[in-house]
Parts: structure tokens; C-alpha cells; sequence
């Protein structure tokens, strides 16, 4: 049983942040929170309680991010606060339907819960993925089994430059086989209503017609807090990502190294 500590950030999030902000950035700290200790006690993990947990996420998700920016942030607060109130004074309100949904429940796998993700993601057709670091590589391999149509873009001259060749080259073909578009070389100009507006070289401008645009993003390297720490602490060593783009190997081949010098 928790302490509530998750209700409690999100109040003080909303006191600084709009909701906007404030529920994505909430979202990612239970995330991360909670897969760690579900993977910490994961011999112990009930199943049948997870599918009936899982089950309404794609469908709300899908629905909280068409109403985020249509709802006015005080309308959010007020929501967040009564459904605040509401699960600490009368809980047993969170549970209205539970019973009702039962039958169903074991008939959502996870087979069909990817057969509705389909029918789920009200974000469009066609999308663009700006951004084919590994992370935007994956995302558009999977918005391409969802059935969407993506097109793949990329400033620098290659795809994935944080993986080597060989496995480059099966994201290659699975993006070919997904029919996904990959460009590099591309800059970026603008991201209009109807796209994308991008250009390769010196050639013109063009758009990249998309229903949405999703930003992959590029790691950059972060010294900063190593450097802070010169001379305050007697040792530091900067390992990982911040190092430099990188996987799970290049940071414990580094912390690898450290262990050895210490």
C-alpha cells in the first residue's frame, strides 16, 4: 500500500505548472517509479489485476490527449482536485463498474489490447517523426504496425547512429518492410498544419503532408553537473549518456572502467 505520494506531487505540480505540463511530467515520474518496483517484485505480479488495470489506458489516453488543450487548465485544476478529494475520502466510488466489467476482462490480451491500439490513437493517419535516433527509428516501426503512414526524418546522414552497422541494417529492412519513409540530410524549416516543411541540400522547400508530427528529438551531451562538481567533491566521473549518445554497453564499459580505477 502507497502513501499517496503520487496525489501529493501532483498538488504541488499544479500549484507551479499548468496542466499542460504538469500531467505529462507527473506521468513520467509513476512511470518510472512504478515500473521499477514492478519489476522488483515481479514474481509476486497478478495478472488478471493488471489486464483490468490495463485495459481502459489506451482508450483514455487517447482521449485525455484530444481534450488536454480543448479543456481551459482551470477546469483541469478543478477536476485534479476533486478527483483528489474523491479518492481519499471515498474510494469505493474509483470502483463504480468494476463488477459490471468483469466478463469481458479476460477476453482483453495483449493481442487485442494491440488490435484496439488501431482503433485507439486519435492522432491521424499519416505521421512524421522528426528525429531517427534509435528512439525515433522504434517509434516508427511501431506506429507503422499500428497501421499508420510514416515518414521517417533525419538532419544527419544516416538513421540510428548510436547502434552499429549490422543492426542498423535490420532496422533498414524492417522499416522497408513497414513501408515507412526514412530521409536524411533533411532541414527542418517548419512544422505547419497540414506537416512538415523540410528541404535536402540546397533543393526547395517541400512539405511532408502528416496528421501529426512527433518530435524524436537528439541527445546531446551534458557535462554540465560533472563540471559543477570540480573541486567539491574529492572524486567524479561522468558516465553514460551525458558522455555522449550511446546504449547500455558504452555506459558499463565506462562504469567498468571506473570500478577499476577506484
Amino acid at each position: 500500500m502507497g502513501l499517496a505520494g503520487g496525489m501529493l506531487l501532483l498538488a504541488v505540480l499544479l500549484l507551479t505548472l499548468d496542466p499542460v505540463v504538469a500531467i505529462p511530467v507527473h506521468g513520467v515520474v509513476q512511470l518510472v517509479s512504478n515500473a521499477s518496483r514492478a519489476w522488483f517484485q515481479r514474481r509476486h505480479v497478478r495478472w488478471d489485476a493488471v489486464w483490468r488495470f490495463a485495459w481502459p489506458l489506451l482508450p483514455a489516453g487517447a482521449l485525455g490527449l484530444v481534450s488536454l488543450r480543448q479543456v481551459p487548465p482551470e477546469l483541469w485544476r478543478l477536476g485534479i482536485g476533486l478527483f483528489v478529494l474523491v479518492a481519499t475520502w471515498a474510494p469505493a466510488w474509483l470502483r463504480l463498474g468494476s463488477r459490471a466489467l468483469a466478463p469481458v476482462q479476460p477476453w482483453l490480451g495483449p493481442a487485442r489490447i494491440r488490435a484496439l491500439a488501431r482503433l485507439a490513437l486519435p492522432l491521424g493517419r499519416r505521421f512524421a517523426v522528426v528525429g531517427a535516433d534509435l528512439a525515433g527509428v522504434e517509434l516508427a516501426e511501431f506506429l507503422a504496425q499500428l497501421g499508420r503512414q510514416v515518414v521517417l526524418l533525419e538532419a544527419g546522414d544516416r538513421i540510428a547512429p548510436e547502434v552499429g552497422g549490422k543492426r542498423r541494417g535490420e532496422h533498414m529492412d524492417r522499416l522497408d518492410r513497414l513501408g515507412v519513409s526514412a530521409h536524411c540530410g533533411v532541414v527542418y524549416h517548419a512544422i505547419v498544419r497540414d506537416g512538415v516543411r523540410v528541404s535536402v541540400a540546397e533543393g526547395a522547400v517541400r512539405l511532408v503532408a502528416a496528421d501529426s508530427v512527433v518530435l524524436a528529438g537528439r541527445l546531446e551531451p551534458d557535462t554540465a553537473l560533472y563540471d559543477a562538481l570540480d573541486g567539491v567533491v574529492p572524486e567524479r566521473f561522468a558516465i553514460g549518456d551525458c558522455t555522449g549518445l550511446g546504449l547500455i554497453r558504452k555506459a558499463t564499459d565506462e562504469a567498468t572502467r571506473v570500478a577499476c580505477a577506484l
